[in-house]
């Protein structure tokens, strides 16, 4: 077995580290450098960082077209394992290889398409899923080699719920290509399953997906908050002013806050020390811990409370 591997985000650095321990890697695809968030310096993806300490061939491409296919034919590579690419493979290259792996962190056919992370705290379920998946010309449609499920308790942000899939699914592939190589020596074709259920499918984040609606369920409130979180943050208004909300307190099963049916959403209910700012939403309530004013750094609530006196009774996002 002599892998190529695809990818570009932090997210996969992990899972190439794995592979290039476990088995022969010969070489890497990665997307272009691109300029940085604070300059127009370019700056390399990640998983060219982590080939480049790894001394591994790097293909860098902006689409996969002949050249590409032609610098991944001379490498020698049978097998294609690919986690978080950001790229379309077409028919002639994925006959390059006999074996194909695309890790996708959903349970599939669930939150096909490029944000499953965000899709799966947006759900507010409780179960999910890391999908190991044959690659196919369909977006995110092939048939599977393994699942790893996931508890998930409210808890989750967006990044902190990306740092465990990194860390699960550089375990878990060595399983996956294990399983794999011993279907090649025992000259049988691997045992996949084919995605069954209505397949959903879920878009790039955008910055206004961080726009919130506090008439919305304290949990659909408190979801869109984690998920947005660190980009691109959810935000709504206070006075009039921006603000992004950084942090909520608890999880599901403390999210049983009762309001007075006369309460607007939106308004700042109560502070409490250990807890949050309280602001009501359209059935309950959720606790606030850290907000962001624009080109400001994250602070805590109580540092909101001591820097705007009155708050109890403010409605956010009533301008």
């Amino acid at each position: 077995m002599k892998i190529l591997f695809a990818g570009t985000s932090e997210i996969a650095v992990s899972v190439l580290e794995a592979l290039a321990r476990n088995f022969e890697v010969a070489g890497v695809l990665t997307s272009m450098d691109k300029p940085g968030a604070r300059s127009r310096t370019p700056v390399p993806s990640a998983i060219k960082t982590e080939a480049l300490r790894l001394d591994l061939p790097i293909i860098e491409c902006d689409h996969v077209r002949k050249a590409e296919r032609e610098a991944a034919r001379l490498l020698g590579a049978d097998t294609l394992v690919s986690f978080s690419f950001g790229r379309i493979f077409g028919p002639m290259f994925l006959n390059l290889f006999s074996h194909t792996v695309n890790i996708h962190p959903s349970p599939l056919p669930e939150a096909r398409g490029p944000s499953p992370i965000q899709a799966a705290i947006l759900s507010g379920r409780r179960k999910w899923a890391v999908s190991f998946q044959e690659i196919a010309l369909e977006m995110d449609s092939g048939r599977i080699y393994d699942v790893l499920n996931l508890e998930l308790d409210g808890t989750e942000t967006a990044d902190s719920l990306t740092q465990t899939i990194k860390a699960l699914a550089a375990e878990k592939i060595i399983d996956v290509m294990n399983s794999i190589r011993n279907s090649d020596e025992q000259e049988k074709s691997p045992e996949l399953k084919t995605q069954e259920g209505p397949a959903t499918y879920c878009s790039l984040v955008d910055k206004q997906d961080g726009r919130i609606d506090f008439l919305q369920s304290s949990v659909e409130v408190h979801c869109r908050i984690r998920a947005m979180y660190s980009w691109p943050k959810a935000f709504t208004t206070l006075e009039g002013c921006p603000i992004m909300i950084c942090g909520v307190w608890g999880g599901y099963d403390q999210l049983q806050e009762e309001l007075p049916c006369s309460v607007h959403p939106g308004t700042i209910v109560e502070i409490r020390k250990g807890r949050g700012m309280k602001v009501a939403c359209g059935d309950g309530a959720i606790w606030v811990t850290r907000v962001q004013f624009p080109t400001k750094k994250e602070i805590t609530y109580l540092d909101l409370a001591n820097q705007r006196k009155n708050l109890i009774g403010t409605i956010l996002g009533h301008d």
